[in-house]
């Protein structure tokens, strides 16, 4: 990994309101934000309470992203495991349709991703900032 490491800190950014340059209240980085922005998706996937997956950079085609996307929904093993983050390596797409679910790896989301506080407090931020509210 190369430059800084992703981290949405104490989430200083989103509490100061709009305008802010990072989440965790830092000055811009480009590279910073794209790996924060992929250390949210798994936050706020556990709090839409779906298994979180590669949903957002599925697969080298969209043959095999629709075959990986269709495994992860309808195979009864994945939906038993919920919270698991599955990857195949680059190149699995050779392997053809029959390799749906054989080539994944499931790896465990970062420390941060997994913290039920911060996910809570990154969801309320987040409805502030784009004036929502729960609905009791």
């Amino acid at each position: 990994a190369q430059g800084e490491k992703a981290t949405l800190g104490d989430l200083a950014g989103m509490e100061s309101g709009p305008g802010f340059e990072m989440v965790d209240g830092g000055a811009f980085n480009a590279d910073k934000a794209y790996k924060d922005s992929k250390d949210q998706n798994p936050i706020f996937t556990k709090v839409f309470d779906f298994a979180t997956t590669k949903l957002f950079k599925v697969a080298e085609t969209p043959h095999w992203g629709g075959g990986t996307l269709e495994y992860v929904a309808l195979d009864k093993g994945v939906g038993s495991k919920g919270g698991l983050f599955y990857s195949a390596p680059p190149g699995s797409v050779k392997y053809g349709d029959s390799a749906f679910g054989n080539q994944f790896t499931v790896t465990e989301v970062s420390k941060e991703a997994r913290d039920d506080a911060k996910a809570k407090k990154l969801w309320d931020l987040s409805e502030k900032l784009v004036g929502l509210t729960r609905s009791a």
